[in-house]
């Protein structure tokens, strides 16, 4: 092939290219190049891979001041803490609803609520369960059985909580109160009226004076924390619960408390830890007291009960960490340095621990306790004097304390074996269960090496 036809063929082909690369390009789908059928479920399985975004240098943070002004905030509405607490309590009630129990709001939707609203405040309660209720006795006892919720009798014995005299007393009080609500029904005399009906035992009557109020001050926090008392007595601790809520929701809602109104919120929010601690619910107990600790970080009781709490979970750093705060507001506790005492002598941090209790004893010599821990970490820092002095006062100041008298006994085992015996018998008689085996070994190593 000459040169001339070379470079014609090379011209026709450089053409070729141009028009194949103006072409209108043809898009490819998936299956393109598959030359088999596929079946649908694979057809619309998107790709794994995700390109990642390149990051600028920039600062990414929310700018909360815009979006709380996209959301209607205005200086006018208070302080932004309380407009964002009311938006986290809307979320809240958005997601989580209020607890509460079915069976029991079925209980209560059965009963006739027209025979309370129409019956005079000082009619007798005596008359309540005379064919007034639209179902038989056998109908309502049942309806009990089925109710998940302990229900107790319309009345409870309190005869060993108060005296005939303080008895007398409540009754004047009550008789004084039905006179003025006849004159003029007022809601803080019915309010304490259910009061004193709940400390006679009468739940009857105190809840339907409880309710009445409520309905007249739907807002009335006073009642609402003596219906959370009368639903603890009732066994019904989720109503007592949702009681609670309500106190604290209308008062975070506010913007500025009164000190009466901080200290009713502090034991409202105490109040609920404890519920919730008697349920079983340790991590809401924990949040609940979290969140009093943040509205009053001075409060030292706070504190020490979430320790408590801390210390049944099993949490034992954060526990000690709850009883230095303790005793940085209140040195004078002296469980909180008991607990760090103890906390250091389970770690066999014998120098910690002896310095804890140090304190301890400063503030109160005669505690027993006290006494008898630091013995113990005496006897393994090899101060038997000391020790023996420990044990001697932790004996007289408790003397049915089987422990105490068991240290010492171990303590005099071959200084003085004749005393030791009788320190050891005497641990015995005060406790002779497992918890106290290691008495007897003990005692009859005794035995053994005085009378071998």
């Amino acid at each position: 092939m000459s040169r001339y036809q070379k470079a014609q063929n090379h011209l026709k082909r450089l053409l070729e290219m141009e028009v194949f690369l103006s072409r209108v390009p043809n898009k490819l789908k998936r299956t393109a190049s598959v030359d088999f059928n596929v079946l649908p479920q694979f057809i619309d399985r998107s790709c794994n891979f995700e390109c990642q975004k390149r990051s600028s240098s920039g600062d990414r943070l929310p700018d909360f001041n815009s979006w709380a002004k996209k959301q209607g905030y205005q200086r006018k509405m208070g302080p932004m803490r309380q407009w964002v607490i009311q938006v986290w309590d809307a979320w809240f009630d958005d997601v989580y609803p209020p607890l509460e129990n079915k069976r029991e709001t079925e209980f209560a939707s059965t009963r006739p609520v027209t025979v309370l609203q129409d019956r005079p405040f000082s009619e007798p309660y005596s008359e309540y369960s005379d064919g007034k209720i639209s179902m038989s006795d056998e109908q309502a006892e049942e309806l009990m059985k089925n109710t998940s919720n302990t229900i107790l009798p319309r009345t409870i014995d309190v005869a060993n909580t108060y005296s005939p005299e303080e008895r007398a007393l409540i009754m004047e009080e009550i008789c004084l109160l039905s006179e003025n609500i006849d004159r003029c029904a007022s809601t803080c005399d019915i309010c304490r009226r259910g009061a004193l009906y709940r400390k006679l035992g009468q739940l009857e009557q105190a809840r339907y004076d409880l309710e009445t109020a409520l309905k007249m001050a739907p807002n009335m926090l006073s009642a609402h924390w003596e219906m959370h008392l009368l639903c603890l007595v009732e066994g019904k601790s989720i109503s007592a619960i949702d009681e609670l809520s309500k106190i604290t929701r209308h008062l975070l809602k506010l913007t500025t408390l009164q000190e009466s109104q901080r200290k009713f919120l502090h034991n409202s929010l105490r109040a609920m830890a404890t519920v919730y601690d008697r349920m079983g619910n340790v991590s809401m107990a924990l949040s609940t007291l979290s969140q009093l600790i943040r509205l009053d970080p001075k409060n030292a009781d706070a504190f020490f009960t979430r320790a408590l709490i801390y210390e049944k979970k099993g949490d034992s750093l954060l526990a000690f960490e709850d009883y230095y705060r303790v005793n940085t507001l209140d040195p004078g506790n002296r469980e909180a340095l008991l607990k760090r005492g103890l906390y250091f002598f389970e770690r066999e941090e014998w120098d910690e621990c002896l310095k804890h209790l140090n304190d301890l004893i400063n503030q109160c010599p005669n505690d027993a306790s006290g006494r008898l821990i630091r013995g113990k970490c005496l006897v393994k820092l090899s101060h038997w004097q000391d020790a023996l002095r420990d044990f001697c006062v932790a004996i007289h100041m408790r003397p049915n304390d089987y422990e105490a008298f068991f240290e010492r006994g171990s303590l005099l085992r071959t200084a003085e074996p004749e005393q030791a015996l009788k320190d050891l018998s005497t641990s015995l008689l005060l406790n002779c269960t497992e918890d106290n085996v290691i008495a007897l070994f003990v005692r009859g190593v005794i035995y053994f090496e005085t009378f071998q």
